[in-house]
């Protein structure tokens, strides 16, 4: 899978953005090569609406004697990412889309770290926006995720993910995790580690599908009897 970085698509102009950041052209006319923040502005002759607004904060700011901040708490950028994982999203993957060294963006995960620069904060909600509704494609990540109780997106719905007293709602903690995705991957050829329930539910996606029990049999790595066994046992608790 190819993953490509990308840019915040709305960040303050005042936050302390890196020089040379560009947050994209706004105005088809402008014709800075950099867009959007107040160094865009100053330096580059960026006058698309974002980097002229860009301006009039930073300007506002200095006139009431205030400075953006630049640091802010860490954990709704690590809930964030986390909850990521747990629907498959490689830490790896998700750092190369921050422009994140692969071990920093491991070290996100981690709680060695009380603060995130504003930065990073606002392009991981920027990803979390994006990305917390698809699935990703490591069921290894997810399952590792769960075994280490990081919520999954749905958990922090309703709930104010950046407030540290929040809960999330993870349900039975006892209940089997079965990942729909990785047994149809299986059908489809991968070779994917499957806990029993999720062999099991391939086996009913695949007799679903039409597809033969000796084809389920050698997708699962099952043995012809063993399959024609688990068919029978799986129709007739159907």
């Amino acid at each position: 899978m190819t993953i490509t970085a990308i840019r915040p698509t709305r960040i303050s102009g005042a936050d302390p953005l890196p020089r040379g950041t560009c947050l994209g052209k706004q105005d088809p006319d402008c014709a800075a090569n950099i867009h959007g923040t107040y160094s865009a502005y100053v330096t580059f002759g960026c006058r698309c609406p974002h980097a002229r607004e860009a301006k009039r904060i930073y300007q506002k700011r200095r006139r009431e004697h205030r400075s953006a901040p630049r640091a802010v708490e860490a954990t709704g950028t690590r809930r964030r990412l986390r909850a990521l994982c747990a629907i498959g999203w490689r830490a790896e993957d998700l750092g190369e889309q921050l422009g994140l060294w692969r071990q920093n963006a491991h070290k996100l995960l981690q709680e060695t770290d009380h603060q995130v620069t504003v930065v990073t904060a606002t392009r991981v909600k920027a990803l979390y926006a994006r990305l917390s509704g698809t699935p990703g494609t490591s069921p290894i990540t997810r399952r590792r995720a769960i075994a280490n109780g990081w919520a999954p997106p749905l958990a922090w719905e309703g709930l104010d993910i950046d407030d540290p007293a929040a809960q999330p709602h993870l349900g039975d903690p006892d209940a089997d995790v079965v990942d729909e995705v990785a047994a149809r991957r299986v059908l489809d050829g991968e070779d994917i580690p499957l806990t029993d329930a999720e062999r099991d539910l391939a086996f009913r996606i695949g007799l679903a599908r039409g597809m033969t029990v000796t084809a389920i049999g050698h997708a699962l790595h099952l043995s012809g009897t063993t399959a024609r066994t688990r068919a029978a046992q799986l129709t007739q608790a159907a």
